[in-house]
């Protein structure tokens, strides 16, 4: 996860196979949720393994996505329960930290390890399926997971009694891991609720290099500047005190904190670039939209396609292939928003802060002059292009804290 000044990863689903497929040069690896892992082991992870085993050689990792342990989930879903079998909770577990002994640290570390060690030959049922879809692939080429998150779980401050296990679960883990890989690289992740928790937390870990942040339910487009450059003053900070570090979830902010030392980051093919720790109830897919690069955020297709045919936008990305967003099919969509995401890490991770915002302002500028000139029939449409301009002006202030 950090093999490059900015590593790219996907946080993968099973609907997503066909796309990771033919973006397989446009990503640096894959994260793979441990629901996912857990509950189409051989499916999933024989997609992975194959992955791993071709031409592009593409790492995975596996998210323990341990902090659904730490409250109470009313109707659990199949992949739920698979991973709680997984890492051996018992059966009447009540997310309650007091009931965290050092037995059940020790156990659900174990059996993480156990999990993921033995990832490679538990899931080869499938490989072949898999490898045949891929085409490139040398069976002996396949590999294990690139390394390993310790189990985590969300915290918002040095006293959260959640926290005090999380450290314990990162030791047990690291020492597991060391007992029957001694080679292989164990890491934490850092799972704070607020800014303000990632901040209070970062300096208390002097002794890692190298750690995975998560700051619950970062919405770059709703969060203020001065949060945003709290956000990135902790990156730089940490930087500057010799750590790397990854974040499990961002968009094109993300992307702008490179700038600030951050290292990589992961999303969702489409629209996870924040995550909160709460499992949250769904109501299926989200509806298709649109990449703008321009603004480096989802918008209606049907917007995006008024400003395409006012020339207001446009893509050279091979999914769009010179196409109005609007005939773009839900998997188009996807492809587009991977390309707009790469290219968008090839031309701003070498910029820093105050670079990267003097060229947003310049941007937006000859944005908005072409919307203005733009004959547009319909003034609602430009009024909406309008509302997906604002958190550029917040992007800057923070960058320009920074």
């Amino acid at each position: 996860m950090f093999e490059k000044k900015f590593s790219h990863y996907l946080s993968y689903g099973p609907a997503d196979q066909h796309t990771v497929r033919e973006l397989r040069d446009s990503f640096d690896g894959l994260l793979v949720p441990g629901t996912v892992a857990a509950f189409q082991l051989e499916g999933t992870g024989g997609f992975v393994l194959a992955l791993s085993a071709t031409e592009a050689h593409t790492p995975y990792v596996i998210d323990p996505r341990s902090p659904l342990f730490q409250q109470d989930i009313e109707e659990p879903k199949r992949a739920h329960e698979a991973l709680k079998a997984i890492l051996g909770l018992p059966e009447n577990y009540s997310p309650n930290p007091r009931k965290w002994n050092a037995s059940l640290v020790e156990k659900v570390a174990e059996n993480w390890v156990n999990f993921n060690c033995s990832y490679k030959t538990q899931t080869s049922a499938k490989f072949d399926k898999y490898a045949k879809r891929l085409g490139d692939v040398k069976h002996e080429a396949a590999t294990e997971p690139k390394l390993l998150l310790a189990p985590y779980f969300a915290s918002d401050s040095e006293s959260d009694p959640w926290w005090e296990i999380s450290l314990r679960l990162f030791e047990a883990t690291r020492a597991k891991l060391a007992e029957q890989r001694g080679n292989r690289t164990c890491m934490r992740v850092v799972a704070a609720k607020s800014v303000s928790a990632l901040v209070t937390l970062l300096p208390t870990l002097q002794d890692d290099k190298q750690m995975v942040i998560w700051v619950s339910s970062l919405d770059e487009f709703k969060t203020d500047a001065a949060e945003l450059a709290s956000y990135g003053t902790a990156v730089r900070e940490g930087t500057a005190n010799g750590k790397e570090l990854f974040a499990l979830y961002g968009g094109f902010f993300a992307v702008l904190l490179s700038g600030a030392g951050l290292r990589g980051a992961s999303h969702g093919i489409g629209y996870g670039e924040y995550r909160n720790w709460k499992e949250l109830p769904q109501s299926g897919p989200p509806p298709a939209r649109y990449y703008l690069p321009e603004l480096h955020k989802y918008v209606r297709a049907e917007l995006a396609d008024v400003l395409w045919g006012a020339q207001v936008t446009r893509c050279p990305c091979p999914a769009c292939g010179n196409n109005p967003p609007i005939l773009l099919d839900y998997h188009e969509l996807m492809m587009h928003s991977v390309h707009c995401r790469a290219r968008e890490i090839k031309e701003w991770t070498a910029l820093s802060p105050s670079d990267a915002a003097s060229r947003l302002d310049s941007e937006l500028d000859a944005f908005g002059k072409r919307l203005k000139k733009a004959k547009i029939q319909q003034e609602p449409f430009k009024r909406e292009t309008e509302r997906h301009m604002t958190h550029i002006p917040v992007w800057i202030r923070a960058l320009s804290q920074l």
